[in-house]
């Protein structure tokens, strides 16, 4: 998932941290990639977490995910 989300974002690996849920007992689809939280301190970066949806927006449009 870190590979994975790392690519989309843009962010570094080692910016990622894992929250590990307890299992609800629902299975996950296949190539389910987990969801992704952003945190920020200015507004610098609350610009670049923008940049970042759009290029998951891109990437889901281009994927024909949705």
């Amino acid at each position: 998932m870190i590979d994975f989300w790392s690519g989309i974002t843009g962010i570094e690996k080692k910016q990622f941290s894992i929250y590990n849920k307890p299992h609800t007992g629902v299975n996950k689809k296949f190539g389910y990639k987990g969801c992704i939280t952003v945190s920020y301190g200015d507004s610098k970066v609350f610009k670049e977490v923008f940049i970042i949806i759009d290029r998951f927006i891109k990437y889901i449009n281009n994927a024909g995910l949705v």
